[in-house]
């Protein structure tokens, strides 16, 4: 086997660690932990439906095109939007904090 499958696995294991730290910082932040965790699974839920099956159709194209790293540049993009929209909603909620 080699380095790089080693490679990844490691990295595997460091990001599988993110959602549980990232639901344990959203948990602190309300008063409905409950409702906070089952909205972050159902967001989970969803991705998983969708993002599965979207991900395989864009390398399918990316293959039938001659661009085999489609999938990874459409990946790049749903990231970025969703910096994107972070970014707003915090901005939004800054704004709306200070002028109450």
């Amino acid at each position: 086997v080699s380095g790089l499958v080693y490679a990844a696995l490691i990295l595997l294991a460091v990001g599988s660690t993110a959602l549980p730290a990232t639901l344990a910082l959203l948990t602190n932040q309300v008063d409905e932990k409950g409702a906070a965790n089952g909205a972050a699974d159902t967001c989970r839920t969803l991705a998983s439906m969708l993002g599965f099956p979207l991900g395989s159709q864009v390398f399918a194209l990316g293959l039938r095109r001659g661009v085999p790293g489609l999938v990874f540049f459409a990946g790049s993009a749903v990231v970025l939007m969703a910096y994107v929209s972070l970014q707003s909603a915090v901005a939004f909620h800054a704004h709306h904090d200070r002028s109450a």
